[in-house]
């Protein structure tokens, strides 16, 4: 999957801009955060009116692939497992993101990506289990927010406001695995 790709698939998970009180993450465009990424380059853009634009896009596709795509080396992991690991990484965190698929195909869990992970998703290629994998990690992602719900971590006014938005998300996310690589 492409960068482009897996930014089409989180556009459609993120949304535009919102600025929901009850959201621990404050005020986000696409998903950006501006409490978050308060310097994010971006948000001239958005503070100026102009979010539907080009520019905005451009600088929105600049953000994840900086922050998330390049940093959990997105781009060196196979269909499907490049978009789990990817939306992990924005939801989560890329050290989250780079554990859970170090877990998921064996590798020691240290959450850097090395030599000895490089090897691991070079065997699970020779295996063919792109999609096994990457339903691992959606799994290990699904029992962390199951853990975060029950400790009240997303939202502490309102714990289970915004759980049929996570699990939308991950039943999209495990659709599109399903669906396989093309």
């Amino acid at each position: 999957m492409s960068l482009q790709r897996a930014l089409e698939f989180l556009a459609a998970q993120e949304g535009g801009w919102v600025n929901d009180p009850n959201d621990a993450g404050g005020e986000t465009f696409r998903g950006i955060s501006r409490k978050a990424h308060p310097n994010w380059s971006g948000w001239a853009l958005v503070d100026s009116g102009l979010r539907g634009t080009s520019d905005a896009d451009i600088a929105v596709a600049d953000f994840y692939e900086a922050e998330y795509w390049q940093p959990a080396h997105c781009y060196e992991l196979p269909e499907p497992i490049d978009l789990a690991v990817f939306d992990l990484a924005v939801h989560s965190g890329v050290t989250r993101a780079v554990r859970y698929l170090q877990s998921a195909i064996g590798a020691v869990s240290d959450g850097h990506f090395g030599p000895a992970t490089r090897e691991a998703v070079r065997a699970i290629l020779e295996r063919k289990a792109s999609q096994r994998v990457a339903m691992t990690v959606v799994n290990l992602r699904r029992a962390f927010m199951v853990r975060g719900f029950r400790r009240g971590s997303f939202s502490k006014a309102e714990p289970l406001r915004f759980l049929s938005g996570f699990w939308k998300r991950l039943t999209d996310l495990s659709f599109e695995i399903g669906r396989g690589t093309t």
